[in-house]
């Protein structure tokens, strides 16, 4: 379980999928260029529906005049939601450790004494360690 959060975060930070074709790899960087690049592909999930979001990526090829087959279409979709997962994963991660570093910094200052703290909140300050430590290796 804890190699698979790994494994998570690990392609979230690896290479963005190339595809074979060049009409695909075309429309991905449009669709990517407007939306603001790919960090901001935000038009996915509107309504949570997958359908949504390959009629709004078709909508926006054929408004400016991009033309592909259905199987170009599915496979340009694919690409942009796959940058979207991972550009979420990553933004997890990153919370993940902010979040971490805080209540470990916290915590630690109460328990090795740099704020004065009753023992009630060194208690505290412990529970609060071995949280961090549980969800870590959960």
């Amino acid at each position: 379980m804890i190699f698979e959060g790994l494994r998570e975060i690990a392609d979230a930070y690896g290479s963005d999928p190339t595809p074979s074709d060049q009409h695909v790899a075309d429309a991905v960087r449009f669709l990517a260029s407007i939306s603001g690049g790919p960090s901001t592909l935000g038009f996915f999930g509107r309504d949570k529906r997958p359908s949504d979001a390959v009629s709004v990526a078709v909508d926006l090829l054929r408004e400016h005049g991009r033309q592909l087959t259905y199987e170009q279409t599915i496979k340009t979709v694919e690409i942009l939601q796959t940058l979207d997962e991972r550009r979420s994963v990553r933004r997890r991660f990153v919370m993940q450790i902010l979040v971490t570093i805080a209540a470990l910094a916290i915590a630690l200052s109460v328990v090795f004494g740099l704020i004065t703290a009753s023992d009630d909140l060194k208690k505290i300050g412990y529970g609060l360690i071995g949280t961090v430590i549980g969800y870590w290796l959960k």
